[in-house]
C-alpha cells in the first residue's frame, strides 16, 4: 500500500483539532509539527528509495 502525502497531511490536521484542546495548546501547533515530521519522513523514505533503485 502507497501513502498518499496530501492524506497523510489532512489526518494530521483532522488529529490537530482533536488534540489540541486536551493540551491546551493551538491547533496549528500540533499542525506545524505533525506535517514537519510527516514531510521529514516521506523525504527519508523517498532518499532510501533513490538510493537503493
Amino acid at each position: 500500500m502507497k501513502l498518499n502525502l496530501a492524506a497523510v497531511m489532512k489526518a494530521v490536521s483532522l488529529v490537530s483539532v482533536l488534540v489540541a484542546p486536551k493540551l491546551g495548546v493551538a491547533r496549528s501547533e500540533i499542525t506545524v509539527i505533525g506535517s514537519g515530521s510527516i514531510q521529514f519522513a516521506f523525504a527519508a523514505l523517498g532518499l532510501i528509495r533513490f538510493f537503493s533503485a
